[in-house]
């Protein structure tokens, strides 16, 4: 099962990473073609990659500096990518912050492409942001989930039916998970319209039994 559950989980990121809402320039423009298409980003984790990249770059830690020179990513790349997280003022840990919240976001920035998320992804696993399969996850809209309860939520919402689903949580929230779906963490899975604490539980009570 578990197996299962992290293959599912693969599945799914690469998956994700073909949203349609990325479409920037790649970080190198020596990638080849085949590469210089948004959505091709190789990822092959599910949701502890996800949140180790997310911590990673959301971290005050984590400077141009550092995105540029350790991680070796495009200087324009390190520079849009700690913008957009410390907002207008430049400052993280203020009102106007802009926290990287899915890979697709952190895909929307200028000059990202495949080998920027794979660096990043490198990096984050290699210096231990990516939580281990039974490692606590994170708690999102107060409800608890170690990276393997997150991964079976993910693998439930993004393969469920709508029947299957509308006999768990409210039917407008089943619904909109359908419109939306494929979700590549639990903190965009609550960040849907109709998903809170209670939708949250009774979606993670469902995966666990399954």
């Amino acid at each position: 099962m578990v197996i299962l559950r992290l293959c599912r989980a693969a599945a799914l990121l690469l998956t994700t990473l073909n949203c349609l809402a990325c479409g920037s320039i790649p970080s190198h423009p020596a990638e080849s073609s085949a590469l210089l298409e948004k959505g091709t980003p190789q990822t092959d984790d599910g949701a502890a990659l996800v949140q180790g990249m997310l911590l990673f770059l959301n971290d005050e830690s984590t400077t141009v500096g550092l995105l540029d020179v350790t991680v070796d990513l495009d200087h324009r790349v390190a520079k849009g990518l700690v913008a957009h997280r410390d907002g207008g003022d430049e400052v993280l840990g203020t009102d106007d912050d802009d926290l990287f919240e899915s890979v697709c976001e952190i895909d929307s920035i200028d000059w990202v492409g495949p080998k920027t998320i794979q660096r990043i992804k490198e990096y984050a696993i290699a210096n231990g942001w990516v939580p281990q399969e039974d490692s606590f996850l994170g708690v999102f809209d107060g409800i608890a989930f170690t990276v393997l309860e997150a991964d079976a939520v993910l693998a439930l919402v993004n393969e469920a039916s709508l029947e299957a689903l509308d006999a768990i949580i409210d039917h407008r929230a089943a619904e909109t998970i359908i419109e939306e779906r494929p979700f590549d963490s639990i903190r965009d899975l609550s960040a849907v319209k109709w998903i809170g604490p209670d939708a949250l539980m009774e979606l993670k009570l469902a995966a666990n039994a399954s």
